[in-house]
């Protein structure tokens, strides 16, 4: 549902009245996939609450309160952190990310490093299977 809710036009980065998002309840739970799925449809991983908490943060304290239930989403949010939008749907293995990213103008200049990435995560013949180029 949630895949076609983003593929739809659905913000991932949608926040509540008090600056809670889905990214964010999505690492308070240790729902992994979710995650990355809103990231991968360029949802903030970096956005803060009205309280300054951002996803790390809040998936820090869901880990310590469930005895580590989040801790695969902690370090994947370490790893994520220096990674684009296109990079991370590359990673994910999502083709309607990765649709939705190159054709919304994200990520414009990773372009030509996308098609190595894609090939690294095997996708066939990097991006030319999209009909994108």
């Amino acid at each position: 549902m949630c895949r076609l809710l983003l593929h739809h036009g659905a913000d991932p980065s949608r926040a509540t009245e008090d600056g809670q998002t889905s990214i964010m309840r999505s690492a308070a739970e240790g729902h992994l996939e979710v995650l990355q799925l809103l990231a991968s449809y360029g949802g903030d991983l970096d956005a803060e609450t009205r309280d300054g908490e951002t996803a790390y943060d809040i998936a820090h304290i869901a880990s310590l309160a469930t005895a580590g239930r989040s801790d695969d989403v902690i370090n994947w949010l370490l790893s994520a952190d220096d990674l684009t939008t296109l990079q991370i749907a590359v990673g994910c293995r999502d083709t309607s990310a990765i649709k939705y990213v190159l054709k919304n103008g994200h990520d414009d200049p990773a372009r030509r490093i996308v098609t190595g990435l894609a090939i690294i995560a095997g996708f066939p013949a990097g991006i030319s299977w999209l009909g994108l180029e």
